[in-house]
């Protein structure tokens, strides 16, 4: 997702004094510059005035951390202007939109895995300094980790299927695959999602955190959150909580009834949407280091055949109306989170960054949709005066009249695209295309009477 960033950043931004800087930037600055434009200035002025509140406590390392973090503040702020992370505005910086989900990135994928570090140092290395082999202390010299030693980079050189020649590790095509596959994180950092939600007042169980409560785009939360009846297997469980006795009888009904909608997912939903489903799964488990009075409701996504299922499902040849429904299953109960006050802008952000290539092909294609009309537009007016001409009646197209209004309404759809509501774009669509269609129809019934 962030491969050409990466390409052109050092990996010692992730160490804790230059990731003090992106903090900053991120979301520590906001309360004082209320917006997403702040100055330099205003950093350093934020790293003084938490020093100077800590300067009792000179020798602490967070003191120390604050004193080195301002030392790079000015390499941390070009590094992030020359990747596009931050935009100049007169004398103001300005922190994209982007900005805040490559720090989560970061954060959740890259600091904390020594693989996908190596990983992002050969990547570094490999597009600034044109190299296929590398020695273990080019690798230490980009990564600057005190943490990480040589026979550490090399065991992670031997799982990245690095291969050892003449004293360095060099490239294969498995290994910068590997490279590539480590940099896109994981799906479950990046994908769209609705929101979270929660089960509360339980007795016996409870929603496990991650991608287990989070509500994605493209996944049918319908199975397990329910439709406006209160059907689900949230709800079904909800009720046997409420029924049983004790934990044992909880522990004996919930696992029929997880073991009931797997089935349905494997077997019974091609009848519902045109096809079985075998990248989802739920499981009831045990808490061991929480609460341990429940139990834990753990969703499970096969990332891999997630995305390979969203690359296909849409080529099926199956009834329309099945996809719709699974456009439904997938959204209607994500409305409900979004109504309590999620950010819909937040969603549709992730949905256009996540899609951005697809946009484009979109409004590629629209625009080359635009531009016939206008075409058509044009030669229909000259047929309809040539009608007029020799029937001396004076008879509308109703195509004609049909496409002017068609064309105004298709460059406001261009708006949905832009900003990734692309279902609402495509149930528009259809209506102009059929609408289209009706016109069409009446016009030739009248040319042949």
């Amino acid at each position: 997702m962030f491969q050409q960033i990466l390409a052109k950043l050092p990996p010692k931004l992730i160490l804790d004094h230059y990731w003090e800087v992106l903090n900053v930037i991120d979301w520590k600055i906001l309360p004082i510059t209320k917006s997403r434009e702040f100055t330099i200035q205003d950093i350093l002025a934020y790293f003084s005035k938490e020093i100077e509140r800590k300067i009792d406590h000179e020798e602490d390392y967070y003191c120390k951390l604050l004193k080195e973090a301002k030392d790079v503040t000015e390499e941390t702020i070009a590094y992030l202007t020359n990747v596009g992370l931050i935009k100049i505005d007169g004398d103001k910086l300005v922190k994209t939109r982007e900005y805040s989900g490559f720090v989560k990135f970061l954060k959740e994928c890259l600091r904390k895995s020594i693989i996908r570090k190596v990983s992002w140092a050969i990547w570094y290395l490999y597009n600034q300094k044109n190299l296929d082999c590398f020695k273990v202390s080019q690798i230490l010299d980009v990564l600057l980790d005190k943490n990480i030693d040589e026979k550490t980079v090399e065991r992670a050189l031997k799982r990245l299927k690095l291969q050892f020649r003449n004293g360095s590790w060099c490239l294969t095509d498995e290994a910068l695959s590997k490279i590539r596959d480590n940099l896109n994180g994981k799906p479950s950092i990046y994908w769209p999602f609705f929101g979270i939600f929660y089960v509360r007042n339980t007795r016996y169980f409870k929603i496990l955190r991650g991608q287990s409560f989070t509500a994605y785009v493209d996944v049918p939360n319908e199975i397990l959150l329910g439709n406006d009846t209160g059907e689900g297997l949230i709800g079904n469980l909800t009720v046997i909580d409420e029924e049983c006795k004790d934990k044992e009888e909880f522990l004996n009904k919930a696992s029929k009834i997880v073991e009931y909608y797997n089935k349905i997912l494997r077997s019974k939903f091609k009848d519902f949407i045109g096809t079985n489903i075998d990248w989802l799964s739920y499981r009831i488990v045990n808490i061991p280091f929480t609460d341990k009075s429940k139990f834990g409701i753990r969703v499970t996504i096969e990332w891999s055949k997630f995305l390979k299922f969203i690359e296909d499902y849409p080529k099926l040849n199956i009834e329309l109306w099945k996809k719709y429904r699974y456009i439904s299953a997938c959204r209607r109960p994500a409305l409900y989170i979004i109504l309590r006050g999620h950010e819909l802008e937040r969603t549709q952000e992730m949905v256009r960054e996540q899609s951005s290539k697809d946009i484009e092909e979109i409004l590629k294609t629209f625009n080359e949709l635009i531009n016939f009309l206008a075409v058509v537009k044009d030669s229909l007016v000259k047929i309809q005066a040539r009608i007029q001409r020799k029937t001396q009646i004076n008879y509308i197209i109703l195509t004609l009249q049909y496409l002017a209004e068609m064309s105004s309404v298709a460059k406001a759809l261009k708006h949905f695209i832009e900003n990734g509501v692309i279902p609402a774009c495509y149930i528009e669509m259809r209506k102009l295309i059929e609408n289209l269609a009706w016109v069409l129809f009446d016009d030739i019934l009248t040319f042949r009477a």
